[in-house]
């Protein structure tokens, strides 16, 4: 598999997704769609961070990976 995610950018969309969830958790968030909309946008950003491949990285021929040398 083709990974186009370097450490930084893992790291910055873990956090992002995971104090989405725990704000959502402790009631800083509240309910209505805008609550739906940021708990995808935290799904999305730990899935691609776990995974380690950006969808949309792909399509746009981005890649935030150090080449190894």
């Amino acid at each position: 598999m083709n990974y186009n995610i370097g450490f930084a950018d893992l790291f910055i969309r873990f956090v992002i997704g995971l104090m989405i969830i725990i704000f959502k958790i402790n009631g800083d968030i509240p309910a209505g769609i805008w609550s739906v909309v940021l708990l995808a946008v935290a799904i999305i950003f730990i899935g691609t961070a776990a995974v380690g491949k950006c969808p949309i990285y792909h399509v746009l021929g981005i890649s935030s990976k150090r080449d190894a040398a």
